[in-house]
C-alpha cells in the first residue's frame, strides 16, 4: 500500500510536483555550483596568496569549511522540531550567501597577515551559517527523491552542476587575468572584488529558487528522547559508523592536497589564473561526463560496490603529479592559431579530465550511501552527524598540508619520476594515495553489502573485464530496442560472472524471444548453480517455448544435476527438444543416459534424432552401440545424416572426435588419408611385432595394403571391403601368434574377442562390409575410410602396449 507524499500544510505532492521540483533543484544547483567556483574554489586560494597570507593560512580556508560541519548537529536538532524546514533554510542560507558580498571590501581598508586573518574569519562565517542549513537541505531532499530515482537523479544533477563549473571557472579565470594579473596595474584586486560580487548575486538567486521546491512533511522525533539518546541513534546500525569514518578519512587525505596544487602550478611553473582556471575546467570537464554514467553505474553495481571500485582507482592518478615536466608545448587551436603554455599545464589539464571524472565518482557515493544508511524517521539529525564527523576528520587534512607545504618551503628530497625536484607538495600526494588506500578503504569495506549490490569479487581481478561487466550491465538497464539488450546480454554471458546471474535470469521474460534467447544462452555459459536452477525451471517448464535453447544452453553448464530432466525430455513430443537433449546428454558423459539413448537408436523413425543419440553414445564411449548404429546406417539416405552417423561408429572404434578431421582432409585430397593410415598401420604393426615379424608376414600386410589404396582409387569399394577384412585378420593372427596357415577363419577370431571386446567389435563392422560389399555406393568410400582408421587406432594401442601385456593379452 502506497502512502501520499504531503507537503507541510498536508496538501497532496504529486508526481509532476516532484518532477518539477527536482527540475528546479538542478537549475538553483548550477546557480549555487557558480557560487562555489567564484568564491570558495581556485579564486579564494588565490586571493588569500595575494593578500599575503601563509600556506597555514591558505590551508585553514578549508579547514574552517570542514569544522563549521560541527554546526549542523546542533540546527539539526533545532530543525526536527520546525514545521517548516524549507523557511528555515532560506533564511540562514541566504544570510550565508549574503556574507559574499563583503570580501572585496578587505584590500580597501587591511593589508597583510591581518587581511588575510579577516578573510578567514568571513570564509568561516559563510561556512557556519551554510552548515547551520545544510542537514535540513539534506533531509529535505532525501525525503522528496523517490529511492529508485536517487542514483540517477544526483548523477544528472552532479553533471549539471559541473557543467556551471566549468563554465564560471572559465569566466572566473578569464576576469582574474585581465583585471588582477601582471599587466592589469593597479592592486590587483579588482578582478577578485568583481568576482566575489558576481558570486553573491549568483549564490543568493540559488536559495532564492530553491525556495520554489515543495517540502515534504517530515515526522518529528518521538518525545521522552533525550538528546544524547537521539545522537546515539544513528550508530545503532554500525554501517553509519563505518561509512562515516571512511569518508571522514577519505576528507583527511583530499585535504591533505586540497588547494596547494594551484600553489605548486604557480610557484614551480609559473601558471597564470588563466592556466589554473583551465586546469580546474577540465577536471570539471570530467565530471559533466562522467556523472552520469557513475549514476547508471550505481543504479547496476549498486552504490557500496561503485564506492569501493572507485576509492581503489581515483587515488592512482594523483601520481599525475609526479610526472610533470618542464618546457613548453605548443599545439593550434581551432579559430585562435597557435597556442603556447606551459609543457606541465597542457599534462595537468589533459589528466585532470580523467581523474577529475574518477575522483567526482566519490563524494556522489557518499550522498547516496548516507541516504541510504539513514531512516526517514530522525534523517535530519542522522545527516548532520555525518556531516559533521565528517568534517571534523577532514579538517584535520589542510591544516597538515599547509604545515608541511611551509615545512618544506624551497627544499627537495630527491627527484620524481619526471626528473623535478621532489617537494612537499609530493609527499602530500604520496599521503593523500596511502591514507585513501590503507585506511578510507578498509573502512568503507566493513560496511555490509547491500542487497542487489553486485559483490566486490566480480570486480576483482582483470580491471578491463571487470570495466566490459559494468558497461553490460549499464548497457542492459539502458537499451530500449531488442536488438541492444540482446547485445549487452550476450556480453554478459561472454564475461562468464556468477554475480549477473539474477540480471539475466530477469531477462528469461522479457517480450522479445531474441533476448529470451540469448539470456538461456548466457545462462548456460556460466554454469553457476543459480544459473542451472533458473534453466532446469524452464526445461519443465510445459508451457515454455525455449525448451531447445535450455537444452543447449545446459550442453555448456555441464551440470550433472541437469541429466534427470535430459532424459524426461528425451519423451517430449518436440523432436528438435529430443535431438537436443540427446546431444547434451552425450556431452555431460553421464552412463545413466546409455539405455535411453540406445533405445532412441534402435526405435525412432527421426532420423535427426537417431544421428543426435548415436553421437551421444559415441560421446559416452558405449562401443556396444554399433550394433544399434549400423543398421540405421544401412538405412540412412540423407548423406549428411549417414556421414553423421559414420562418424559416430568411427568415434566408437577409435578416440573420439579424431576421425572427424581426417574426413575433412580426405574430401579435400581424395586418398590422402587411405595413404597416410595404411602406412602408419604398416609402421605400428613393425614397432608391435618386433623381431617377431617374418620377412614373408611383412610382405603380405605391404601387399594388402597396395591392393586397399589401389582399390580406393579406382573406387573399387567392393574390393577394397575384403582386402580391408583380409588384412584385419592377417593383423589379429600376428597380435595373438596365432597358426600360421593359410586361412585363418573368422570363427576361430571371435573365440578370441574376448581378449579384445573392441577389436571383435570393429572386425564385425569390416565383416558386415564385407558382406555387403556389391552394394557399396561410391559416397560410401566413408565407411571404408573408417574401417582403416580403426585398424590404425587398434594397431597403435597396440604398438604402444608393456610387452608383457600384449603376451598376457
Amino acid at each position: 500500500m502506497t502512502t501520499t507524499m504531503t507537503d507541510t500544510k498536508g496538501r497532496p505532492i504529486t508526481a509532476s510536483d516532484i518532477r518539477s521540483g527536482l527540475r528546479i533543484n538542478m537549475v538553483a544547483g548550477g546557480l549555487g555550483m557558480m557560487w562555489f567556483a567564484l568564491a570558495l574554489s581556485m579564486p579564494v586560494t588565490m586571493f588569500m596568496e595575494r593578500l599575503g597570507a601563509s600556506s597555514v593560512a591558505i590551508g585553514m580556508v578549508v579547514t574552517v569549511q570542514w569544522l563549521a560541519m560541527t554546526m549542523q548537529v546542533p540546527s539539526a536538532l533545532m530543525a526536527e522540531h520546525l514545521a517548516n524546514r524549507k523557511r528555515y533554510w532560506v533564511t540562514v542560507a541566504s544570510l550565508h550567501r549574503l556574507v559574499w558580498f563583503l570580501p572585496p571590501l578587505i584590500p580597501l581598508f587591511f593589508s597583510g597577515a591581518k587581511a588575510g586573518w579577516l578573510m578567514l574569519a568571513l570564509i568561516a562565517t559563510s561556512s557556519l551559517l551554510a552548515n547551520a542549513s545544510a542537514a535540513s537541505w539534506h533531509s529535505w531532499m532525501a525525503d522528496l527523491i523517490p529511492e529508485k530515482q536517487r542514483n540517477q537523479f544526483w548523477a544528472r544533477r552532479q553533471s549539471v552542476t559541473q557543467a556551471a563549473f566549468l563554465l564560471a571557472m572559465g569566466l572566473g579565470g578569464w576576469i582574474l587575468d585581465r583585471f588582477s594579473g601582471p599587466r592589469a596595474g593597479g592592486s590587483g584586486f579588482l578582478g577578485f572584488g568583481l568576482l566575489f560580487t558576481i558570486a553573491a548575486v549568483l549564490g543568493t538567486a540559488d536559495i532564492l529558487i530553491h525556495s520554489l521546491i515543495p517540502e515534504p512533511k517530515t515526522p518529528h522525533p518521538k518525545l521522552g528522547e533525550s538528546i544524547w539518546e537521539r545522537l546515539a541513534k544513528p550508530f545503532e546500525d554500525k554501517d553509519f559508523l563505518w561509512l562515516t569514518l571512511a569518508f571522514g578519512v577519505w576528507s583527511f587525505g583530499l585535504g591533505l592536497v586540497g588547494s596547494f596544487g594551484f600553489i605548486y602550478l604557480r610557484r614551480t611553473f609559473d601558471a597564470s589564473y588563466t592556466h589554473l582556471a583551465i586546469f580546474t575546467v577540465c577536471g570539471s570537464l570530467g565530471t559533466v561526463i562522467a556523472s552520469p554514467l557513475w549514476g547508471k553505474m550505481m543504479d547496476h553495481v549498486g552504490e557500496r560496490t561503485f564506492a569501493l571500485g572507485i576509492l581503489l582507482v581515483a587515488p592512482l592518478f594523483a601520481l599525475q603529479w609526479l610526472l610533470l615536466t618542464t618546457g613548453t608545448a605548443t599545439f593550434p587551436v581551432p579559430f585562435v592559431g597557435q597556442v603556447e603554455l606551459p609543457a606541465a599545464i597542457l599534462q595537468i589539464c589533459l589528466m585532470s579530465v580523467v581523474s577529475g571524472a574518477l575522483y567526482t565518482g566519490v563524494p556522489l557515493s557518499q550522498l547516496v550511501l548516507a541516504s541510504a544508511v539513514t531512516r526517514k524517521e530522525g534523517r535530519t539529525l542522522a545527516m548532520a552527524i555525518h556531516w559533521t564527523l565528517v568534517g571534523a576528520v577532514g579538517a584535520l587534512g589542510p591544516v597538515v598540508g599547509g604545515w608541511v607545504m611551509d615545512l618544506c618551503l624551497d627544499r627537495s628530497f630527491g627527484r620524481t619520476l619526471a626528473g623535478l625536484p621532489l617537494e612537499g607538495y609530493h609527499l602530500l600526494v604520496l599521503a593523500h594515495m596511502a591514507v585513501s588506500w590503507l585506511v578510507a578503504l578498509p573502512l568503507l569495506a566493513r560496511t555490509k553489502p547491500r542487497h542487489g549490490n553486485l559483490p566486490t569479487s566480480a570486480l576483482a581481478g582483470n580491471p578491463f573485464r571487470a570495466f566490459g561487466l559494468v558497461q553490460s550491465l549499464v548497457a542492459l538497464g539502458e537499451s530500449c530496442t531488442w536488438q541492444s539488450r540482446a547485445r549487452a546480454v550476450r556480453r554478459l554471458g561472454r564475461r562468464g560472472s556468477s554475480h549477473v546471474v539474477g540480471e539475466l535470469i530477469e531477462q528469461l521474460d522479457d517480450p522479445s524471444a531474441a533476448v529470451r534467447e540469448e539470456a538461456v544462452r548466457a545462462l548456460g555459459r556460466i554454469g553457476s548453480p543459480a544459473a542451472v536452477d533458473a534453466l532446469l525451471q524452464l526445461l519443465e517448464d510445459p508451457e515454455s517455448d525455449l525448451a531447445v535453447q535450455v537444452a543447449r544452453a545446459l550442453r555448456e553448464a555441464r551440470d550433472p544435476r541437469s541429466v534427470d530432466a535430459l532424459m524426461r525430455t528425451l519423451e517430449s513430443p518436440d523432436s528438435e527438444v529430443r535431438k537436443e537433449s540427446a546431444r547434451t546428454l552425450g556431452a555431460l558423459g553421464d552412463q545413466r543416459a546409455v539405455d535411453s539413448l540406445l533405445e532412441l537408436v534402435r526405435s525412432s523413425e527421426d532420423l535427426r534424432l537417431v544421428t543426435a543419440s548415436s553421437e551421444a553414445l559415441a560421446s559416452l564411449g558405449e562401443v556396444a552401440a554399433i550394433h544399434q548404429i549400423l543398421p540405421r546406417l544401412r538405412e540412412a539416405r540423407n548423406p549428411a545424416l549417414r556421414t553423421s552417423l559414420a562418424v559416430a561408429v568411427a568415434d566408437l572404434l577409435g578416440e573420439p572426435g579424431e576421425f572427424y578431421p581426417m574426413l575433412m582432409r580426405e574430401r579435400r585430397q581424395a586418398g590422402s588419408e587411405v595413404s597416410d593410415l595404411l602406412r602408419a598401420v604398416g609402421a605400428g604393426t613393425r614397432r608391435a611385432a618386433g623381431r617377431s615379424l617374418r620377412q614373408e608376414d611383412a610382405e603380405r600386410l605391404r601387399k594388402l595394403a597396395e591392393r586397399i589404396e589401389e582399390a580406393m582409387l579406382a573406387n573399387r569399394l567392393d574390393a577394397a571391403a575384403h582386402t580391408l577384412f583380409d588384412l584385419a585378420l592377417a593383423l589379429a593372427t600376428l597380435r595373438w601368434e596365432l597358426s600360421q596357415e593359410e586361412e585363418v577363419s573368422l570363427a576361430q577370431i571371435e573365440q578370441l574377442v574376448w581378449r579384445d571386446p573392441k577389436f571383435g567389435i570393429g572386425l564385425s563392422y569390416l565383416n558386415v562390409l564385407r558382406q555387403q560389399a556389391a552394394e557399396l555406393r561410391p559416397e560410401q568410400t566413408t565407411d571404408l575410410l573408417i574401417g582403416i582408421y580403426f585398424l590404425f587406432h587398434w594397431v597403435g594401442k597396440w604398438a604402444a602396449e608393456d610387452p608383457q601385456d600384449a603376451t598376457t593379452g
